[in-house]
């Protein structure tokens, strides 16, 4: 008359086995961070925290953040976030001890590409078919920024 308990499964060698971990957890254990979303206030929360982690854990490894990220817009351009969001990131980048390695994966729009760049020099990459795009600064002036200047 037990209550109804799952029958642990085994692997070759007879020692029980447990199940895998959620894949966020997996990277954070490698030092892996991810941007997979446009930059929006929860994102961005989420980034910072597990960079904070990654520096109280160890402050000699290195952590490696993949950015496949529109930025603060959507695909369309349509605005989602601020651009303070990334400077939030930025900022704690360059605040931690660890080296920040940074990788484009798929795409680096706007502000994401701003993070990109915050890689210490030599640790920032983009993979063959990654796309990397800046914006010309938004300002209430007429032209491009070069001709303003």
């Amino acid at each position: 008359a037990g209550g109804a308990g799952a029958t642990p499964t085994y692997d070759d060698r007879g020692s029980p086995m447990s199940p895998p971990p959620d894949l966020p957890s997996l990277l954070l254990h490698n030092r892996i961070v991810y941007i997979g979303m446009p930059l929006v206030p929860a994102v961005t929360e989420l980034v910072i925290a597990e960079l904070l982690y990654l520096n109280y854990e160890d402050q000699t490894s290195p952590v490696t953040m993949y950015i496949n990220s529109s930025g603060t817009t959507t695909a369309t351009g349509q605005s989602v976030g601020f651009e303070t969001e990334a400077f939030a990131i930025a900022d704690v980048m360059k605040y931690i001890r660890p080296p920040v390695r940074t990788v484009a994966i798929g795409q680096a729009f706007g502000a994401a590409a701003m993070i990109l760049s915050q890689g210490d020099k030599g640790q920032r990459a983009a993979l063959p078919n990654a796309t990397i795009l800046l914006n010309q600064p938004r300002s209430q002036a007429r032209g491009q920024a070069s001709d303003i200047a």
